[in-house]
C-alpha cells in the first residue's frame, strides 16, 4: 500500500514540469480570547487564550494531474495556565492521476490521499485533538471506470481502500474498503429508463482477532424523466449489515418513492417516501428564490438499524457494541429579504436501544439571524441549544449558546472578527454544569 501511495506521489512530481500550473495560497489566522471559564467546569478559572494557525495550500489543476497539499499549523498559548499549552499540525495530500480516454466511450483515473496528524500539548484542547501527543496516518487510494459524456450509458466502477494508522494507540487502527457499481441513463435522456446500483464495504479493527464488518446494498431503479424539470423514480433492493463483534446480522429489503420537480432554475420541490428497516422514511424539500428574497423548507424523517461500537484503550476488553434503532426528524426553515437573513433548524433524534429495551431522546435547535450593514461588514446572532434524555440513566442534560458575532472584511484578502458567547449547561448530574462567557477577537488573512 505505501509502496503504491508514493508511486502516485512519483508520478505527480515528474508530471508537473511547468511550473505556472502551481498555485500557492499561504493564510494566517490569529484569536485572542478571554474567557471567564477556561476548562469548562462548575469551578471557573479565568484566562486569556492566544491562539495562531498558519498554513498553506499548494495546488495544480491540469488535463491529466489535479493535487492538492495542504498543511495547516495550530497552537493555543494560555497566559496563566501555560502547562496547558496545545499544539496540532496536519499535512494532507490530495490528487487525481488519469481522466485519460481508455477506449470509445470509456475513461478512468487514480485518487489518493495520505493525511498526517500530530499534536502535542495539555488537555484543553480534547475537543479538537484527536489524541495527546500523537501522530496519526491516513492513506486513501481509489481507482475507477466511467463513461463519458458521448456515451448512452451513465456507469462508474469504483474500488477504495483506507487505512488509518496511530502511532501510540495501536488499539485504534483499521482498515476500510469498499466496492461499488453503477449504471443509469444520462441526465440528458427523457423518458423511462432503468438503472442498477450495487455498494458493498468491508470494516476491519486490527486489534480484535477476527473483527470484521461488512455491509452491501443493491437495488434496481426505475425512472421517468420529463426534461428539463421533472424526474420521479422507484427504487428497490436489499440491504445487509453484517458485524463479527457479537455475531450479529441486520438484513431486510427496502423501496423509495421520489419525485423532483424544478419549477425554474431557482425553484424546486422534492417529495419522497419509503421503507427501510424497521420503518417508514419521509423528505419534503422546498427552495424559492427570486431577487431579492429567499424562502427555503425541509422535512426529514427516517429510521435506520445498525451497531453503536466504542473504543476504549484503558480496559481489558477495548471494543463494546450495542445495537439500536434510531429514528431522526429534522426540520429546516429558512428566509432572507434585501440585507437581512433568518434561518431556523429542528433535530430530534431517538435511539431505541434494543438489549436494554430503553430510549435516548435528543433535541437540537439553532436560530440564527444576519444582517449586512454593507457588502464589508455583517452582524449576526445566533441561539444555539441542545436537550438530551438518557432513559438508561434516567439522566436529562441541557445545553444552551447564545453567540454574537460581527465581521469586517478590511480587504478582500484581509478580514476580521469579534465574537460574545455565553454558554450554559445544566444536568441532572451537578458535577458537570457550568456558566461561561468568552469575549474573542480574530484577524484572518489570505493572500
Amino acid at each position: 500500500m505505501n509502496r503504491l501511495f508514493w508511486l502516485c506521489i512519483l508520478l505527480a512530481c515528474s508530471a508537473a514540469v511547468d511550473a505556472r500550473e502551481w498555485d500557492l495560497q499561504p493564510y494566517l489566522n490569529f484569536e485572542h480570547e478571554y474567557t471567564d471559564n477556561v476548562f469548562a467546569s462548575p469551578s471557573p478559572e479565568h484566562d486569556i487564550v492566544t491562539t495562531v494557525n498558519p498554513g498553506f495550500i499548494f495546488s495544480r489543476n491540469g488535463p491529466l494531474l489535479n493535487v492538492t497539499s495542504m498543511y495547516d499549523y495550530f497552537s493555543r498559548s494560555h497566559q496563566e495556565f501555560v502547562s496547558r499549552e496545545t499544539s496540532y499540525s496536519n499535512l494532507n495530500i490530495d490528487g487525481t492521476l488519469g481522466s485519460a480516454y481508455y477506449a470509445p466511450g470509456l475513461d478512468g483515473s487514480l485518487q489518493f490521499n495520505q493525511s498526517l496528524t500530530s499534536s502535542s500539548g495539555g488537555a484543553s484542547l480534547e475537543r479538537v485533538l484527536e489524541s495527546n501527543s500523537e501522530r496519526i496516518s491516513r492513506y486513501y487510494i481509489s481507482p475507477y471506470l466511467r463513461t463519458t459524456e458521448s456515451s448512452d450509458w451513465d456507469a462508474e466502477m469504483r474500488y477504495w481502500n483506507e487505512l488509518t494508522r496511530h502511532e501510540r494507540q495501536a488499539s485504534l487502527n483499521r482498515d476500510r474498503e469498499g466496492f461499488s457499481l453503477k449504471a443509469d441513463s444520462p441526465d440528458n435522456m427523457s423518458g423511462f429508463y432503468v438503472g442498477v446500483r450495487f455498494n458493498s464495504s468491508r470494516e476491519r479493527f486490527y486489534n480484535v482477532a477476527n473483527h470484521v464488518n461488512n455491509y452491501s446494498l443493491s437495488s434496481i431503479r426505475v425512472a421517468f424523466r420529463s426534461l428539463p424539470s421533472f424526474l420521479t423514480y422507484l427504487e428497490r433492493g436489499y440491504e445487509s449489515n453484517r458485524y463479527s463483534l457479537g455475531g450479529r446480522r441486520l438484513s431486510d429489503q427496502f423501496w423509495m418513492l421520489s419525485t423532483q420537480w424544478y419549477f425554474d432554475q431557482d425553484s424546486l420541490l422534492a417529495l419522497s417516501v419509503g421503507e427501510r428497516f424497521y420503518g417508514e422514511s419521509y423528505e419534503f424539500r422546498f427552495v424559492h428564490r427570486r431577487d431579492v428574497w429567499r424562502v427555503s423548507a425541509q422535512y426529514i424523517e427516517s429510521i435506520s438499524t445498525t451497531i453503536s461500537e466504542s473504543v476504549s484503550t484503558t480496559t481489558a476488553t477495548p471494543f463494546s457494541s450495542e445495537l439500536y434503532v434510531e429514528k431522526s426528524v429534522t426540520i429546516e426553515a429558512g428566509l432572507s429579504f434585501r440585507r437581512f437573513e433568518v434561518s431556523a433548524t429542528a433535530n430530534k433524534i431517538t435511539r431505541l436501544l434494543q438489549l436494554s429495551d430503553s430510549e435516548n431522546i435528543t433535541y437540537e435547535g439553532n436560530v440564527g439571524l444576519i444582517y449586512t450593514a454593507s457588502t464589508l461588514i455583517d452582524v449576526g446572532t445566533y441561539y444555539i441549544g441542545r436537550w438530551m434524555r438518557d432513559g438508561l440513566a434516567e439522566r436529562i442534560d441541557r445545553h444552551d449558546i447564545l453567540r454574537g458575532e460581527i465581521n469586517w472584511m478590511v480587504r478582500p484578502e484581509i478580514q476580521a472578527g469579534l465574537t460574545v458567547e455565553r454558554t450554559i449547561r445544566d444536568s441532572s448530574g451537578v458535577e458537570s454544569d457550568y456558566r461561561e462567557l468568552s469575549i474573542a477577537a480574530s484577524v484572518n488573512m489570505q493572500y
